[in-house]
């Protein structure tokens, strides 16, 4: 059985990397910055992974931040964006069609070649923390070391 981890995600929120902080900000009625920090302050749990390889689904979301998946899925989402469905937030871990509202973006890798392909396990937690553009840009640079379990 492997060992759960708590992985400290780093995400930059809005703009290009979360085109849709302000549709979340409107449908909650919470101003993006309330989002941001909302989204921060739970270290939630890695429900499953689905979907597709390493894409975990982890809640429980804020009650407040609750919102539906958008009404028409994007053809393609960019690998190590942030979102949230329902009570719900997750990462996508590489470029693919996808509903979620997207808040944010990880600049991590969650897939790798070798025994240990995906970043995230089922039971392992996660607490996100906000990034500015150039923090994503140096992360991508020189990711943060890959787990051990």
């Amino acid at each position: 059985e492997s060992q759960t981890l708590l992985h400290q995600l780093p995400a930059c929120y809005g703009g290009d990397y979360g085109p849709d902080l302000e549709e979340v900000s409107y449908h909650t009625g919470l101003p993006p910055a309330e989002v941001i920090s909302r989204h921060t302050a739970i270290t939630y749990r890695v429900y499953f992974l689905g979907y597709q390889p390493g894409f975990g689904f982890l809640g429980q979301l804020d009650a407040r931040l609750e919102i539906p998946r958008r009404a028409s899925p994007r053809t393609c989402v960019p690998a190590g964006s942030v979102g949230l469905a329902g009570r719900q937030t997750g990462i996508y871990p590489t470029d693919s069609p996808g509903g979620w509202q997207l808040i944010g973006r990880c600049p991590l890798p969650l897939l790798q070649a070798g025994p240990d392909t995906t970043r995230l396990h089922a039971g392992d937690r996660v607490r996100f923390y906000p990034i500015t553009a150039a923090d994503f840009t140096t992360f991508q640079q020189a990711p943060l070391p890959w787990p051990t379990r």
